[in-house]
């Protein structure tokens, strides 16, 4: 798939090298500015794919950057992701509410932005009149061979794939999990085990030798 075209927003330089970082891992080619007014100005100039924009920022917040996009016709249709820590059911509505296309919350992870991906995938595919296509992440998970006819179908193969990936990293974790318990039940069941033992010894065999030395001496009778 041809690399999406993505402009980053953000007034943290940190934030921006991470989340450039990521995109990057995921087909993107990326633009970055530090504010909100530079990114109206280079939207107008380049008409990315995507716009990933910061919440706060000083002069201009991401929520007004968002209101000035999606009131211009001529880029009402770029899809914008909210990066913001405010990942809240209320700040998700009021954010869809306002034309934006979803929420990565902060910190980023490639889980979270290949979620994402997903949904701008399928508004890239729709404004150019086609179908999605799948994330370089996944394509060796869902097969070439799909018979996805639209968008609906292939968001579906795509979030198939998705979880399928995720569940795949869960397993492992969960594996790990499992061999780190069974070693330490080995363990504790070879400390009961000689726990019994010396239990045996110290309490049973002698009981036992006595009971053995009175049927001797019943037989010689003693």
């Amino acid at each position: 798939m041809a690399k999406r075209r993505v402009l980053l927003v953000d007034d943290s330089r940190s934030a921006r090298y991470a989340l450039k970082i990521l995109l990057q891992k995921h087909e993107c080619e990326v633009d970055v500015v530090d504010s909100a007014k530079a990114a109206i100005q280079r939207i107008n100039e380049t008409t990315p794919d995507v716009v990933f924009m910061d919440h706060l920022m000083p002069e201009m917040t991401g929520f007004e950057a968002l209101d000035v996009i999606k009131s211009d016709p001529k880029t009402a249709q770029v899809p914008v992701v909210m990066c913001t820590s405010n990942d809240e059911l209320p700040y998700q509505i009021e954010a869809r509410e306002k034309g934006a296309l979803g929420i990565l919350s902060k910190p980023g992870t490639p889980e979270k932005l290949a979620a994402v991906l997903i949904e701008v995938d399928a508004v890239i595919a729709k404004n150019a009149g086609g179908k999605p296509a799948v994330p370089a992440s996944l394509s060796g998970i869902v097969g070439s061979g799909s018979s996805a006819g639209g968008t609906t179908a292939g968001m579906q193969e795509m979030l198939d794939g998705l979880r399928a990936e995720l569940e795949h990293s869960f397993a492992s974790k969960i594996e790990e999990q499992l061999v780190k318990l069974r070693a330490e039940l080995h363990s504790r069941e070879n400390a009961l085990a000689q726990a019994l033992i010396q239990k045996i010894a110290k309490d049973v065999l002698p009981q036992m030798g006595a009971q053995i030395e009175q049927k001797i001496m019943q037989r010689l009778g003693k």
